[in-house]
């Protein structure tokens, strides 16, 4: 990802078997996060969301919504 960062979520922590989350960063200064639910045995991958027009002080609440996983409590 050029504009941005992909990471890996345990199985079964997230909502809708959601296990790997894409945030892009977007020309007009905002991201985009993408939830995906890969299988790597089945060489598989579906998006299960995406947002797009998120600013930075909207991440945090935009992932927890998404995923289910609290960041901090």
């Amino acid at each position: 990802i050029e504009n941005g960062v992909m990471f890996t979520l345990p199985a079964r922590l997230a909502k809708q078997g959601v296990n790997k989350v894409r945030i892009e960063l977007d020309a007009s200064d905002t991201y985009t996060m993408t939830t995906l639910k890969v299988n790597a045995r089945r060489d598989e991958s579906i998006e299960i969301q995406c947002e797009s027009l998120i600013y930075c002080d909207q991440l945090e609440a935009t992932f927890e919504d998404m995923t289910g996983v609290y960041t901090r409590f």
